[in-house]
């Protein structure tokens, strides 16, 4: 039963006039606190009296004057475009990811800039109580941090920055000092975020389209909970990359990290992008390039898994021509004694000439005191700078420096798993949509119009292909209705139209394609994806288009290898709307990359002016000069991007060379692998206003091969020159040597030479193809017992084949028979066409035995010699040179194969096959 009141009439009256008092007086203070207000700032034009800053027309004048204001969750500030304010902003109040303060810029022009310069802490700065805050469009040039978050305890949410431009960022105190307003930041951060206690996380961080110029670093962000970066550039930094520790849950892709370490370093190392202590973690579809370790600093690697971290992986990174080794994987004790590893993904990724710092840097990965690292090491295409360069260094292995990967088969301990890896060397054709992205189109077919890179995109009306225009605002092929751009593909709202990124082969050969495919934005109803070859659907490999849900951010790997591919054949990456008739929320990201594998009729080519670089030895190419007697290496000339001899006017830059009185001006090229080359361009005066003309010449090694014999005259006003077209045949790491002598005085002898070096037909060796994995490189290693081959076992402590129990053994470059079994070196043959064997085979051990017989055999025909064996005796060191044609087929077996004559004393043979298509 309900209890009832009876008030009196008067008090019914008096409490409805204090509740419509009470209403009067709060709502001003409600609505100004809880509805979203907006601030209008200008330097230019504006007053900080101004009593209606609300509004464009009467804005307040000075960061100084925002500093007093404790802002509310869904207010805005609206700094001027074109102005530029001297001066630090404190953030005070608080938003959260669910409803931000926002700054961010308006009217027409530059971004508004804050420039408190390096003297100051930090641009902007925030703590604990003041999360939830977003900045967009806006630039930040000069002070020792950029945007500043510290939490000094509890969890706060939100921070997103996007479109915001940082430089000059610079100048605080390097560690073991730190910067008092910030303590702990060991260097200037573009984005510093930072935790005082070790437990508590920032939650929800996003950064969008972020660019950093000349700073100390891009960023280093701690104790992060859900981390989003996307479209990152970080360029020219001076002591690091981005820095990312202690966070769980995040996803980096689309970033772009160029010349980390450029000009100081640390003491402790230098990396492009570093993992300490992190988890749950993915970076994907970006490119790391050109770290440096300058000034004796460590390291120089592109992407750095230093302790701790669990289930962190690089997915389809583009990793190339960094100082230091890929990758690093190290169990950093001063982290702790259990600084171990789990899960570390290392999938996917093109892997280019890295390791570039000295000839003892490997060029894959580099395992320091982290034995027990548990991880995924997977279809990575893995180019070498060359042929001889080390794949990886394991610390805890013997020997270090090896061609192995650090997996239980093959070191004790180690528990990586591997597979699919292709390891290629120098000079490999490949096509990287992130890098290779830009306003021009192939037009060319397989020529590939300069600039392109093979790349043209297309829309697919329903019938037939059009080409996209450009979008030079938007940096896009095609419209804001459909559009391919760097990262993503936009299809439009026609059912029957598929928009296409597309690369046409240059080359006949074999390739593999690497890349993955899901949805940038979350929303509308999913797309169609499918990979095309000459209109044929070659993935997925059933035939029928790929469905990716609207709100899948994983997505599909859209791997494939063998590829056979003829020049001209067109292959495209393709997406649909998925039939609907509306493309909302439909942006798709897909960045693939491809590479040859093989190449029918030779094609790979290495051109001096594109392989120019500022490292000895990258891209196969050396710069040197000679005094009469030996060749000496040139001094880098960072002020005019040149090489030369300290002191003098012996010069070799990209296209040219100049010599000197002193010395001979000399370009080297390395030849990463043996076969059959051509040598061509034109050498010429580049200066033709004096002088008395030069000298010039190309040798192998010690012997001249043009012109036949001395030098080649070019007078001073000779502006056409000579063509060259040498063809010679190289063995790996032959050198070819251009040689640019002064004739009679150096006076005005720039000399315009810039060779193309191209294999006429791709080459399988031996010893560079030698590998603990049966099959790799199309090179296997078996026995004959007399009536079978079988495979041989690999014996992890002498790193070589054998039978078990036996010595009969296939090494890198020589083989050692059995009295029970023959040993047999098997060569697959990955096309059809028309093969060279070429090499010595000789005896090794001359000191004793009865000789060893040797023979070739394709299938179950002998080829080599005639008939029978060919004897070599115990002491013969000279031997038998080889050069034999055949045509093969696919999958043909050329068997290499060394008998033990009488017994096996001393039956080590040399012999190191080529086999040239």
């Amino acid at each position: 039963m309900a209890i009832q009141f009876n008030y009196p009439r008067w008090f019914k009256e008096g409490l409805m006039l204090v509740l419509a008092l009470a209403f009067i007086y709060f709502t001003p203070y409600f609505i100004a606190h809880v509805s979203a207000a907006n601030y209008y700032v200008s330097q230019s034009g504006g007053s900080d009296s101004s009593a209606t800053p609300s509004s464009s027309a009467t804005p307040y004048k000075t960061i100084a004057k925002l500093n007093t204001i404790t802002f509310a969750a869904g207010d805005t500030i609206y700094l001027k475009a074109g102005d530029t304010w001297v001066e630090s902003f404190i953030a005070k109040g608080t938003g959260s990811s669910n409803n931000w303060i926002t700054v961010e810029s308006y009217g027409s022009g530059n971004k508004p800039v804050l420039s408190p310069g390096t003297s100051a802490a930090y641009a902007v700065q925030m703590q604990t109580s003041n999360a939830g805050w977003r900045f967009r469009n806006l630039s930040i040039n000069g002070a020792q941090a950029g945007i500043s978050f510290l939490n000094t305890g509890g969890n706060p949410d939100g921070l997103w920055i996007e479109n915001v431009d940082f430089t000059d960022i610079t100048n605080a105190p390097v560690y073991p000092s730190t910067n008092a307003s910030i303590p702990g930041m060991p260097y200037s951060n573009a984005i510093d975020i930072r935790e005082t206690t070790g437990v508590n996380y920032l939650t929800n961080v996003t950064i969008r389209k972020v660019n950093v110029t000349y700073s100390d670093a891009a960023m280093d962000l701690r104790v992060v909970n859900g981390l989003t970066i996307d479209g990152l550039v970080s360029d020219h930094t001076y002591r690091e990359g981005v820095t990312i520790e202690s966070t769980i849950n995040g996803l980096l892709k689309n970033m772009k990290i160029t010349y980390a370490a450029y000009r100081d370093g640390m003491a402790w190392g230098t990396t492009g992008l570093q993992f300490n202590a992190c988890s749950n973690i993915k970076v994907m579809d970006s490119e790391i390039a050109y770290t440096q370790k300058p000034n004796s600093s460590p390291d120089g690697i592109g992407l750095d898994f230093e302790a701790n971290n669990v289930n962190v992986s690089a997915q389809r990174l583009y990793m190339h021509d960094n100082q230091g080794s890929a990758y690093l994987v190290y169990r950093n004790t001063s982290w702790g004694t259990d600084s171990a590893q789990t899960k570390t993904d290392i999938t996917d990724n093109l892997i280019v000439n890295n390791g570039l710092y000295d000839s003892n840097t490997s060029s894959f990965l580099r395992v320091y005191e982290n034995h027990y690292n548990t991880g995924i090491i997977n279809g990575n295409i893995i180019i070498k700078a060359n042929s001889g360069q080390t794949l990886n260094f394991l610390s805890d292995a013997s020997p270090q420096n090896t061609s192995l990967y650090p997996v239980s088969a093959a070191y004790a301990g180690y528990q990586f798993t591997a597979s699919n890896n292709a390891i290629l060397t120098g000079g490999t054709n490949y096509f990287v949509t992130i890098s290779d992205f830009g306003s021009t189109a192939n037009t060319g077919g397989s020529s590939c119009t300069a600039g392109s890179n093979c790349w043209s995109y297309q829309l697919y009306n329903g019938s037939s292909y059009s080409s996209l225009g450009y979008d030079s605002t938007n940096q896009w092929w095609g419209s804001s209705t459909g559009y391919v751009s760097r990262y993503d593909e936009l299809p439009n709202s026609t059912s029957s139209n598929w928009l296409a990124r597309v690369w046409t082969a240059p080359s006949t050969g074999t390739v593999s394609i690497r890349g993955g495919v899901f949805k940038s934005a979350i929303g509308g109803d999913g797309v169609k994806a499918k990979i095309t070859k000459n209109g044929t659907v070659i993935w997925p490999t059933g035939g029928t288009p790929q469905t990716i849900a609207y709100n899948d951010q994983t997505g599909y790997t859209t791997n494939l290898d063998s590829i056979s591919v003829s020049a001209g054949d067109i292959i495209r990456f393709e997406i649909n709307n998925g039939g609907s008739g509306s493309s909302t929320s439909d942006l798709t990201s897909w960045s693939p990359y491809l590479a040859y594998t093989a190449l029918s009729g030779g094609g790979s080519s290495y051109q001096a002016s594109t392989g120019f670089s500022s490292t000895q030895g990258a891209n196969n190419w050396a710069y040197q000069y000679w005094n009469g007697s030996s060749y000496t290496n040139m001094t880098w000339d960072s002020g005019n991007s040149r090489w030369n001899k300290s002191g003098s006017y012996s010069i070799v830059s990209g296209g040219w060379q100049h010599p000197d009185s002193s010395a001979d001006s000399v370009r080297k090229f390395t030849a990463p692998q043996a076969g059959n080359i051509t040598i061509t361009g034109t050498v010429k005066k580049n200066d033709t206003t004096g002088g008395d003309g030069v000298n010039v010449k190309i040798l192998k090694n010690g012997t001249q091969i043009w012109p036949a014999i001395g030098w080649q005259a070019i007078a001073y006003n000779d502006a056409t020159g000579y063509s060259v077209s040498v063809n010679t045949s190289v063995a790996t790491n032959d050198a070819i040597y251009f040689i640019v002598n002064q004739n009679g005085g150096n006076g005005n002898d720039a000399t315009a030479w810039d060779p193309l070096i191209t294999y006429t037909g791709n080459s399988y060796q031996a010893s560079t193809g030698f590998s603990s994995t049966q099959g790799t490189n199309n090179w296997s290693y078996s026995y004959w017992n007399g009536s079978a081959y079988t495979s041989m076992t690999w014996d992890l402590g002498n790193s070589r084949w054998n039978k078990s129990g036996s010595i009969s053994i296939v090494s890198g470059g020589w083989q050692h028979p059995d009295n029970s079994a023959d040993s047999v070196r098997k060569f697959t043959s990955p096309q059809a066409g028309t093969i060279t064997i070429t090499g010595t085979v000789k005896k090794g051990d001359t000191s004793g035995g009865d000789g060893v017989q040797v023979k070739i055999i394709k299938n179950g025909t002998q080829i080599w010699p005639a008939s029978g064996w060919q004897a070599i005796a115990f002491n013969d060191g000279t031997g038998y040179s080889l050069n034999v044609s055949t045509s093969v087929a696919v999958n043909d077996a050329i068997y290499f194969i060394v008998n033990q004559n009488g017994n096996h004393d001393n039956d080590n043979t040399l012999w190191d096959p080529v086999i040239s298509y």
